[in-house]
C-alpha cells in the first residue's frame, strides 16, 4: 500500500520536503492594489516552489511600494524594519479577497 499524495505539500504531508525560501532580490511584481491606503502586492519568487513562489503582501498604511523595487529588494518576511509587510496571505483568490477586506476594513486603534 503506497502514500497518496494530495495537491499542495506542507508540514503534514508523510514525506515533506522543505521548500526553498523566497529569495527577495528575486522577484516579480505581478499585481498591486492600494485599498483604503494599504499597498497590497501579489509578488512572485521564482526559486520558491511553494505556491509556485507566489506571496500576497500587505504592508502598512502610505508605504511607497516605490522603495522596495528601487531597492530591487522585497521579502515577504515579517521583521521591524519599516519595509516589512504586516500581512501576508495565501496566494489563491481567496487569500486576495482576504488581504483586500483586511485592508479596507482594518481599523488602528
Amino acid at each position: 500500500m503506497g502514500v497518496i499524495k494530495h495537491f499542495s505539500s506542507d508540514s503534514r504531508d508523510f514525506n515533506y520536503n522543505p521548500t526553498p525560501n523566497p529569495d527577495p532580490n528575486k522577484f516579480k511584481l505581478v499585481w498591486h492594489e492600494n485599498i483604503n491606503g494599504y499597498p497590497v502586492l501579489l509578488v512572485n519568487y521564482p526559486d520558491c516552489t511553494n505556491y509556485e513562489g507566489d506571496k500576497i503582501l500587505v504592508y502598512d498604511r502610505d508605504f511607497d511600494i516605490n522603495i522596495l523595487l528601487c531597492t530591487h529588494r522585497i521579502d515577504p518576511h515579517f521583521y521591524s524594519a519599516k519595509d516589512s509587510p504586516i500581512a501576508r496571505f495565501e496566494p489563491t483568490q481567496r487569500g486576495w479577497k482576504m488581504a483586500c477586506s483586511f485592508a479596507l476594513n482594518y481599523k488602528e486603534e
